[in-house]
């Protein structure tokens, strides 16, 4: 027995906890047996011997058969694509290695429903080539990420989304156009001092359109709402938005980061400057006389709104909540009663959306470039990662328009 022991002892220090475990039950139940044979027959214990050391050979190889998850992991292609026994699960990828074992992460990503593109997990985005992550793939992938399908710069299998895509943002804004009437203090909280749920809420808020049908008229007002909100009842909230609740909506809807976990909802005059202050672009003053973008945001005294783009005349379409008419199209006018961008707007109101035409069409579809212009314009950055997958920025607004309403 004094030979046996020995090697016995150094193969435990080879094994895992558990491996551990199972020898040294074994090395005491035989032990023990061959403790209380001292006194009796040889042969019985040169039998034990013989049944412990073939308990010893043949465990270990059992222990050695069993495939662990980190040799699958560590066996994995180095071409790029795992390879199908580093698959733990039947429907998901359990684990896998960038590049060394140190930097080894899990996930719980299902691939069912994903043969080939793009897959979130858990706030990530990540590329999948034949069921599985190429977690080595680098390069410009085609695909939809986040409801946008673009040219994605892929890094390591991952995906770094952009701070938010203007065609995003302003597909986003177009939602509620024509179905969503202005109230004071729509989109912001009870207190009266950030967002509130409706601003927070993902989508068009449900009774923002049954509001909507139920009041829109040639006699809505919203006075009645501001009044009521002076006085401290705050229900009004939830059935439309205001300018800034509006912007808010449409930028929490579109921000496709984390973002700021108080929503985006400012006074009017420092919406532009405070999304400057958060790190999304630039924020200068401007004039009629300057160059306005699709998803510029522009703030003046008492409202604020987004840029739908620039026409030839220098007109630019606008997209806001302004009372009485809501959330609505309109285009600035300089000394005149039209524009191109008021024209577009007239049009695509009384087209799209008959309702609301009816109720307020024609006198809001215009509004003063010399007021609505001089303030300060807020520009999403392009490189700090604003995306603008269709090339809207460079597009008149006549183009951003049938661009959306082809959408």
């Amino acid at each position: 027995m004094a030979g046996v022991c020995p090697a016995v002892s150094g193969l435990f220090l080879c094994r895992t906890k558990m491996e551990s475990l199972f020898f040294h039950r074994v090395e005491y139940l035989l032990l023990d047996r061959m403790y209380q044979n001292r006194n009796g027959d040889l042969e019985k214990m040169r039998t034990h011997r013989i049944c412990f050391a073939a308990v010893v050979v043949l465990s270990a190889a059992l222990f050695a058969a069993i495939p662990s998850q980190v040799s699958a992991a560590e066996e994995a292609d180095t071409a790029g694509t795992w390879r199908e026994d580093a698959l733990l699960a039947a429907d998901s990828i359990l684990c896998f290695d960038a590049l060394t074992a140190e930097n080894r992460s899990d996930f719980e990503v299902t691939v069912t429903d994903v043969e080939t593109g793009f897959i979130e997990n858990d706030g990530d985005w990540w590329y999948v080539e034949d069921g599985r992550i190429a977690f080595l793939t680098t390069g410009t992938v085609h695909g939809t990420v986040a409801g946008i399908t673009a040219d994605w710069e892929v890094t390591d299998g991952k995906v770094d989304l952009p701070v938010t895509d203007i065609t995003y943002l302003l597909e986003n804004a177009m939602q509620p156009v024509g179905t969503t009437l202005y109230v004071w203090g729509g989109g912001w909280n009870a207190a009266d001092t950030a967002a509130g749920e409706t601003a927070l809420y993902q989508g068009v808020y449900p009774e923002w359109a049954q509001y909507f049908a139920a009041n829109a008229g040639s006699g809505y007002s919203y006075k009645a709402g501001k009044s009521s909100w002076e006085s401290g009842n705050r229900k009004w909230r939830f059935y439309g938005l205001d300018c800034s609740g509006f912007i808010g909506w449409a930028v929490y809807n579109s921000i496709l980061s984390e973002g700021q976990p108080g929503g985006y909802v400012f006074k009017s005059s420092k919406v532009a400057s405070t999304l400057a202050y958060c790190g999304y672009g630039t924020a200068q003053s401007c004039t009629p006389y300057d160059t306005f973008q699709a998803g510029d945001i522009v703030s003046i005294s008492g409202h604020v709104f987004l840029c739908l783009g620039q026409c030839e005349d220098g007109s630019v379409l606008i997209v806001h909540s302004t009372p009485n008419g809501g959330v609505q199209l309109s285009g600035t006018v300089s000394g005149g009663s039209s524009s191109q961008a008021s024209e577009l707007a007239a049009d695509f109101m009384k087209t799209y959306y008959p309702a609301w035409w009816s109720c307020f069409g024609g006198q809001k579809t215009a509004v003063s470039a010399s007021k609505y212009l001089y303030g300060t314009k807020f520009s999403w950055a392009s490189d700090d990662g604003i995306a603008d997958s269709a090339g809207l920025r460079g597009k008149t607004a006549e183009q951003v328009l049938e661009y959306l309403a082809a959408e």
